[in-house]
């Protein structure tokens, strides 16, 4: 299954790497007049070829967040969330 990648600006840098990498929407807010503005932008990732962008996306979070600091960040969430 795939979704697409829709953030309201501001957040974090995740925002500038959606815009950069045309691998997300980015949205001025989540209110319905913004959505509405973006929804041909919505539609046109929907049709992307879902394999190719979801390597894309996975390329491009490695490279931003570093692997190592990935498995450092899963590795809490499951340290606390079945092991507390």
């Amino acid at each position: 299954m795939f979704f697409p990648y829709i953030i309201c600006e501001g957040v974090s840098e995740d925002y500038i790497y959606a815009k950069k990498y045309q691998i997300g929407v980015v949205l001025k807010s989540f209110n319905k007049i913004h959505v509405s503005e973006s929804i041909q932008d919505i539609d046109n990732l929907l049709v992307k070829d879902k394999k190719q962008l979801r390597q894309q996306c996975r390329l491009i979070g490695l490279a931003y967040r570093g692997q190592s600091n990935i498995d450092k960040i899963l590795n809490n969430i499951f340290q606390h969330t079945f092991f507390s």
